[in-house]
């Protein structure tokens, strides 16, 4: 915006409240106490001048809080001088001012009321002080809807949504976004400051970008450029993220966890407007900045100085193209930040003096990036990798020297060595198409879409004209801690304390919620301290400790060993975390890995983590903000041998893979390629959801909704066999009908199919080719003597139907010739003595709903309910 025209505004705004307070003749302190208000709100606009180059907007909203300026106050001191200087002269000239007008009754009141109205009429100016105001009124009043409401209303009924996402892997993906390095240091004037990156312009492809409003300060450009949407937010403070539990909007990081990407995000300070807490919640593996390196690398009040943040990614890219596994690293740059950058005395040798320390900043940024790209291209990584380099935003401000050498139409930029053809035609490119440009440079397949898909008008007016429908969109589909409404919690508000069993909430630090995890031990209540709390039974009773390896990084070691000997005597134990470990037990990922402890060992900071190990066997979950779970007070006590536990554990007979196995951590997709990992996993049972089509012909799907979903079929269902088998399964998975069963089970004359969903047995019974080798939960009485009837041997009694049996069911079973139950884990768990009756009869029952809830996974019913049951239905279970 024009300076003068910023300047006019403020000059609008001081004048308006002055003219006002002359019509207060009569009470001096009145009118003294407006001049003051109106040069406290001309303070407020000018710091926005100052430092966002704009009058007071939605980003000054969104970044406007204490904490932040305590955070920034390193970069603004001088603004802050100007800031106070700019109060307290104008209120006493204005002061001094006033007393002259009304000593001398200059003005009459009608006059005075005509010069406010005036004032205060060019404040409504197109981009003036009060349409600026009334854009956070917008946002700030948009009422909420929820997820579906909101997409109708931009358009976006078609949205794929984070849980929907489906992907397969492509190219390495290395992401650089430079603080405020905008389009116009290309310009010729200025071109001497950024040889590395015309280099690179020209050696690959540059792209020209225009800027969009929510997408205009650091974390919303890096929002955007993942999730393709404006960051819109009721919430101000630049601390969206600080107290957020899930996001559920699609994002590039999202997508490169479902197709198997290692991600790493490096920056100055991670804590910064909760932006580690946004790049978790995304799906990015591990977000490291000062505090996970040695503190021999220099350090502002920032962070890591960029020398030494391209200086760790180079080791880190080294560390990553070594791994036989997809990776997409990203990293931002804070050296250039505005108004003079964050001088590096290091290097102020090392590159030709510049007329202002942010220019040398410039020309430094441009060497560490220029050697960054040497250096992949040196590892003949480029053609396995694509890298993308893009500003964040705009050089806010108007106290920057360099500003004076831009031209007025400024822009941001993209320089890639992927094929950006699909982009080159258009007039412009926008933040919101970044997504999916970043995705289909690295040929990434997936059926994720984003914003800009959707949008056919011009785009910057499109976003302006949808601001509170993006506010709406964003809240909806972000999962937020509930504001407290007391600072203390009553002990009415926990959870009942039971004397039979041991409770844990494990709560992860945030800002907005600094609650106590909770740890009861029947009616004794433990308090939760930092770290892993660890609850070991000893002699009859539960003993407490505690290892803070966030403040101790020593203290790894120490709960390593510990773990691993409680492991070797098969000791009950609860693992816990209150507040934060820190990031150090990732650091010794592997040891923990090797222990059994696999999510503990990608614990990171600030995540909540619980588990439980008996007989050695041990079951655990990772979530944000909380977990909580109920566990008995005494160990379950087996009537088998560790041994025999282990044997059992082992034995390939009790484990049916769930709908074909887990791939890519996708259940319930009943395709070829989960056959083909569980079978080499050691499976031999193999569990299919079996339906039939139009034209009557055999498929696996669960159901056909379901399928719809998972295959992107947009028609109506059921579907002939001819298109069942057009559509692969999330894209990249090979549908199953009954020909490629039959195929598939006679090259593995050791595997067992077991249906399930289909309860009319004969005519499958008579298409599929090996009957010795099946197995059909059926749903009636009636459907089993149907399939003895065709001598089908292993018919599989499904849980409704136990309560028929009588009183001595296990003999009813024997009678009616059934040896096997299908009976949801909870239940079994209810009913525990009556099931373990029924399994010391020699009846198999298998378990299902497994995972449910998640530490009642496979670990847990293989050492506390396989004495009441044979097996499981299991999505995932190594067999050695």
């Amino acid at each position: 915006m024009n300076i003068f025209f910023q300047i006019f505004q403020l000059i609008c705004l001081v004048a308006f409240f002055f003219s006002l307070s002359q019509l207060f003749t009569e009470k001096k302190w009145f009118r003294r106490f407006i001049i003051a208000l109106g040069l406290v709100l001309a303070g407020f606009q000018l710091s926005s001048v100052l430092i966002g180059n704009s009058l007071i907007d939605y980003k000054y909203y969104q970044q406007f809080s204490f904490s932040i300026i305590f955070e920034m106050a390193g970069f603004y001191w001088k603004e802050a001088i100007i800031l106070i200087l700019g109060f307290f002269v104008p209120l006493l000239l204005l002061f001094k001012l006033s007393a002259f007008i009304q000593s001398r009754k200059l003005i009459s009141k009608w006059k005075t009321v005509g010069l406010s109205l005036v004032f205060g009429g060019l404040m409504f100016l197109n981009n003036g002080i009060i349409p600026n105001l009334k854009e956070i009124t917008d946002v700030h009043f948009a009422s909420s809807k929820n997820r579906k409401a909101t997409l109708e209303a931009i358009g976006l009924e078609k949205y794929v949504s984070k849980e929907e996402i489906e992907a397969s892997a492509g190219k390495n993906i290395v992401f650089i976004a430079l603080e405020s390095v905008e389009y116009g240091y290309f310009q010729e004037n200025l071109a001497h400051l950024v040889p590395n990156l015309e280099r690179l312009a020209n050696d690959y492809h540059l792209i020209k970008m225009e800027e969009s409003k929510g997408s205009d300060n650091t974390i919303s450009a890096l929002y955007t450029y993942f999730t393709g949407i404006p960051m819109f937010f009721k919430k101000h403070g630049n601390n969206v993220f600080s107290n957020a539990t899930e996001v559920h909007l699609n994002s590039v990081p999202h997508v490169l966890e479902k197709a198997g990407y290692k991600q790493l995000y490096l920056l100055g300070n991670a804590d910064f407007a909760g932006m580690k807490n946004m790049f978790e919640l995304m799906g990015i593996d591990d977000v490291k900045s000062e505090k996970n390196y040695d503190k021999k690398y220099s350090t502002y009040y920032w962070g890591l100085h960029d020398k030494d943040l391209f200086y760790l990614a180079e080791k880190e890219l080294t560390r990553l193209l070594k791994k036989d596994q997809p990776f997409a690293f990203y990293c931002s740059t804070i050296s250039t930040h505005h108004p003079n950058g964050v001088l590096d005395a290091r290097i102020a040798n090392s590159f030709p003096p510049q007329k202002s320390d942010l220019e040398l900043m410039v020309s430094a940024v441009d060497d560490q990036v220029g050697q960054i790209v040497d250096f992949l291209k040196k590892k003949n990584a480029l053609n396995n990798t694509v890298f993308y380099i893009l500003p964040d935003h705009l050089l806010m401000g108007n106290s920057a020297r360099v500003l004076n050498d831009f031209d007025y139409n400024r822009s941001l930029y993209l320089i890639s060595n992927a094929d950006t053809s699909i982009y080159r035609s258009k007039d412009s490119l926008f933040q919101i198409d970044i997504p999916s440009l970043l995705l289909a440079g690295a040929e990434v397949k997936h059926n994720a879409s984003f914003l800009a898909d959707f949008v056919e008008e011009d785009k910057s007016s499109f976003i302006l004209d949808k601001r509170s429908e993006f506010v709406q969109l964003n809240e909806a589909f972000i999962d937020f801690l509930e504001p407290k409404e007391n600072e203390a919690k009553s002990a009415s508000e926990k959870p009942p304390k039971k004397p039979n069993k041991v409770f844990v909430e494990s709560l992860a630090w945030s800002e907005e919620k600094k609650g106590e995890s909770i740890i009861y031990i029947g009616d004794e209540e433990i308090k939760a301290t930092r770290g892993m709390n660890l609850l070991t039974y000893e002699n009859g009773k539960h003993q407490h400790k505690v290892f803070d390896t966030y403040e101790n990084p020593a203290q790894v070691d120490s709960l390593y060993n510990t773990l691993s000997q409680l492991l070797k005597e098969n000791a009950y134990f609860i693992c816990m975390v209150h507040n934060s470990t820190g990031d150090e037990i990732k650091k010794q990922a592997e040891k923990f890995r090797n222990l059994g402890f696999i999510k503990m060992s990608k614990l990171g900071n600030r995540q909540a983590y619980v588990a439980s190990s008996n007989y050695g066997i041990i079951s655990e979950a990772r979530e944000n903000p909380k977990i909580k779970h109920h566990f008995p007070i005494e160990p379950f006590q087996s009537n088998n041998t560790v041994d025999e536990i282990y044997e059992r554990c082992h034995d390939p007979k009790r484990f049916i893979a769930h709908a074909g196995g887990m791939i890519d951590y996708r259940t319930y997709t009943n395709c070829l390629e989960a056959m083909n990992l569980a079978y080499e996993n050691g499976f031999k049972l193999f569990e299919l959801d079996i339906l039939k089509t139009s034209d009557d012909r055999y498929v696996c799907a669960h159901d056909w909704e379901g399928w719809k979903r998972k295959a992107g079929y947009e028609g109506t269902v059921p579907v002939d066999l001819a298109t069942f088998l057009k559509y692969k399964i999330h894209g990249k998975y090979t549908p199953m009908d009954l020909d490629g069963l039959n195929k598939w089970f006679a090259q593995r004359p050791d595997a067992v199919l077991v249906t399930d969903k289909l309860n009319e047995p004969i005519p499958f019974i008579k298409q599929f080719e090996f009957q010795d080798r099946l197995m059909m939960e059926l749903f009636s009485f009636d459907a089993i003597k149907d399939a003895q009837s065709v001598g089908l041997k292993d018919c599989i009694l499904s849980e409704d139907l136990v309560q028929y049996l009588g009183k001595e069911p296990a003999i009813k079973l024997k009678e009616m010739g059934i040896e096997y139950l299908a009976v949801s884990q909870n239940t079994i768990r209810n009913r525990f003595e009556f099931y373990k009756k029924i399994h010391d009869a020699g009846i198999k029952t298998f378990a299902f709903h497994v995972n449910n809830p998640q530490l009642r996974d496979e670990a847990y019913i293989c050492r506390e309910l396989m004495d009441a049951c044979y097996g499981l239905y299991a999505d995932k279970w190594q067999i050695p």
